[in-house]
């Protein structure tokens, strides 16, 4: 329950308002944040092509 509220609330006000306490405890932040800007990276892609 707690990671759907935690991505609900992510989604609604973005990486820049969640505490940096936070983020430094999470696990592989890097990979994540990579993987999340691929993503939306591609999306942005297939929006504009479609």
């Amino acid at each position: 329950m707690a990671a759907v509220a935690g991505a609900i609330v992510g989604a609604k006000f973005g990486v820049r308002n969640i505490p940096p306490a936070w983020l430094n405890k999470l696990a592989w932040v890097e990979v994540i944040t990579d993987l999340a800007t691929g993503l939306l990276e591609s999306n942005t892609v297939s929006a504009q092509s479609a």
